[in-house]
């Protein structure tokens, strides 16, 4: 078979093909052969959403960059943070107190806030010079959130 070489506008072609067709196929799906022209049309089409998307994605990478950069110190914080939380020590510079326990037999090292930071044990033979609290009293102890922590523990947290 060939191709129909049909007279007049489109409503009288679809008028005479309904007369003689034997079936009537609605909304089936075939392929068209394209034109050159249409072809042409295409690759005009193709040209120019090629051009925009390389457009788009060098915008893309610059405001990625431009992300990335306002993310990376965040990231550092919260990397520095999640440490924090993990260790659950904050270390800190700062001026340290030696006191001496005789009654106890330790040496308690504090912060400025009174806050007993470590403590260890001293030999009695050494010869350490008496400390400030050195009576039948000792040092002037307050309940504090290392009461619960074993001798073993003690030695091994800093804040």
């Amino acid at each position: 078979m060939k191709n129909l070489n049909l007279k007049g506008d489109l409503v009288e072609r679809r008028d005479w093909l309904e007369s003689m067709a034997e079936t009537v196929l609605e909304n089936a799906s075939y392929n068209h052969r394209m034109t050159d022209e249409e072809i042409e049309e295409e690759r005009r089409t193709f040209a120019d959403l090629s051009i925009r998307i390389e457009n788009l994605k060098a915008e893309l990478a610059e405001l990625t960059l431009q992300y990335k950069e306002k993310i990376r110190p965040l990231e550092s914080k919260a990397k520095d943070c999640l440490f924090l939380i993990r260790t659950q020590n904050l270390s800190i510079n700062g001026t340290l107190y030696e006191l001496i326990d005789y009654s106890e037999g330790r040496i308690g090292t504090y912060d400025v806030n009174g806050h007993l930071i470590s403590e260890r044990s001293f030999d009695r033979k050494k010869g350490i010079s008496i400390g400030l609290f050195s009576g039948a009293s000792g040092l002037p102890y307050v309940e504090n959130e290392l009461d619960d922590v074993n001798e073993n523990e003690k030695d091994s947290i800093a804040i």
